[in-house]
């Protein structure tokens, strides 16, 4: 059955004030720009990995992972208004070719696509061969029974056999989905056939302990295909894990 239509005609609300309200500035909605700082990048001529971070415990697990890399560029979603703040995509790279983006604090959505494509275009010659993107979620947003994991992931359709153990690992079960820029992510994979998974780590609660827990979970990824070879070894992961500042994950004590 189909839902109910209106067929009025949409009038604006009346205000208690009159016609005070004329008198005051109605404020404009934030805009935002999207672009590459520094405009021109050096790109690689091929990447072999490409590792997205989003949000917290995703980007302390890879402080804590990473080897030797170079700052390349940040794409910066910046607010016309200066109190909204702007959004950073932290671009690094390897001599192993591979590349990281780093993306502590969430972009607006309507942006995430605009994002993800500038960072599949302007850092490499060619499209990365793949790319493995790391999110989390609050266990009290997970819908239908209780995740049996405290790691679950999602793949594209081109995945296929480009991830070893990748069917080993549980799949994010429906109705749950991702959303934001892992979203964008996928769906950019999807439309230009890319290989990609998507591991989502669950977390309990904003407590230091539980962001340890979280971003440590975040080492199983090194079981898919070739990527622990891109990673420290798990021992050198949860020593550094152990050092995050309490009061400050963003840096290690």
């Amino acid at each position: 059955m189909s839902g109910p239509t209106f067929f009025g005609e949409v009038l604006p609300l009346n205000s208690r004030a009159g016609d005070v309200d004329a008198d005051f500035e109605t404020e404009e909605p934030a805009n935002f720009s999207v672009s590459v700082d520094p405009e021109m990048p050096k790109k690689l001529d091929s990447c072999k990995l490409l590792l997205l971070a989003h949000g917290e415990h995703a980007c302390c697990y890879i402080k804590a992972a990473k080897m030797e890399t170079n700052h390349v560029a940040d794409i910066v979603v910046a607010s016309t208004f200066e109190s909204a703040g702007a959004y950073r995509l932290v671009i690094e790279s390897s001599s192993s070719g591979y590349l990281l983006a780093l993306c502590q604090r969430e972009i607006p959505s309507e942006y995430a696509y605009e994002v993800i494509e500038l960072l599949m275009t302007s850092f490499t010659a060619s499209p990365p061969e793949k790319c493995l993107i790391l999110c989390s979620k609050a266990t009290v947003l997970h819908r239908g029974e209780a995740a049996k994991s405290n790691i679950s992931i999602l793949s594209s359709t081109n995945a296929g056999s480009d991830w070893s153990s990748v069917t080993s690992m549980p799949y994010l079960t429906t109705p749950n989905t991702i959303d934001g820029l892992p979203a964008a992510a996928l769906t950019f994979c999807e439309l230009h056939k890319m290989s990609a998974v998507v591991m989502t780590s669950w977390y309990q609660s904003t407590g230091h302990s539980d962001l340890v827990q979280a971003a440590r979970s975040f080492d199983a990824a090194r079981k898919l295909s070739t990527v622990g070879d891109y990673l420290l070894t798990s021992s050198a992961v949860s020593e550094n894990l152990a050092k995050l500042h309490p009061k400050n994950p963003q840096y290690f004590a």
